[in-house]
């Protein structure tokens, strides 16, 4: 009788999993992509702002949010542009930007000197 159980249980799991498989598969054929992709992460995070949440989910999630004037090369190290085209060192504390033409914010409007300049002090700030 437990043998008999056992066999059934598994059958429904499996009859369960191949139900639940096929419909996934048959919505993927049909339309040719998923419109969801679901990522594990070992915490949760605590905010999507990037000058709050610094831990390291908060900052593996926001670096697929927000751009940067620079980042890093990850091969060599080196650092890179990213919204910023080219930039110079004005003195040991002063670097002097140029903001790639043609960016925009979620909005529409144009990146401009002082949207950046405002990010930064609120970076400062926080």
């Amino acid at each position: 009788m437990k043998k008999m159980l056992t066999v059934l249980l598994v059958l429904l799991c499996s009859a369960a999993l191949f139900a639940g498989g096929s419909a996934e598969s048959s919505k993927t054929a049909a339309t040719g992509y998923k419109d969801t992709i679901t990522v594990g992460q070992g915490a949760d995070v605590t905010s999507f702002d990037p000058h709050i949440g610094k831990e390291t989910p908060a900052v593996a999630v926001t670096n697929h949010i927000f751009d940067t004037l620079v980042d890093t090369d990850p091969v060599t190290g080196e650092v890179v542009p990213q919204n910023a085209e080219k930039w110079q060192v004005v003195s040991p504390t002063s670097y002097r930007f140029f903001i790639r033409k043609g960016l925009t914010l979620h909005n529409g409007v144009v990146l401009d000197a002082v949207d950046v300049k405002f990010s930064l002090d609120r970076a400062i700030a926080s």
